[in-house]
């Protein structure tokens, strides 16, 4: 028989990453929607290195969804996963520099 375990905690801090993530990517095209980023340009890298980071975690679905770091990825996933967040961190300093 399949028994499925609830665990609160692991749902509040699933559903409060989800939040914070929904209000960081909503308030940068808020912000970009208005013109006060100097280089709005920059947002396509962070998109695309959550997406990366995102497909990545999804790859490997069989290991926990919410792990940290890419302990349980094959080499050339790993690759990707850190092309993902450096996409992202350099997409979102880059939105912010002249």
């Amino acid at each position: 028989m399949l028994t499925v375990e609830f665990d609160a905690r692991k749902l509040v801090s699933r559903f409060l990453v989800g939040l914070f993530l929904f209000l960081l990517i909503g308030t940068s095209l808020v912000t970009i929607y208005r013109g006060n980023v100097r280089n709005p340009a920059a947002i396509i890298g962070v998109i695309l290195g959550l997406a990366f980071v995102l497909i990545t975690k999804l790859v490997m679905v069989t290991t926990k969804l919410t792990a940290v770091g890419s302990n349980n990825f094959a080499k050339n996933v790993e690759a990707w996963y850190r092309m993902g967040y450096w996409l992202t961190i350099m997409g979102f300093i880059l939105t912010f520099v002249e």
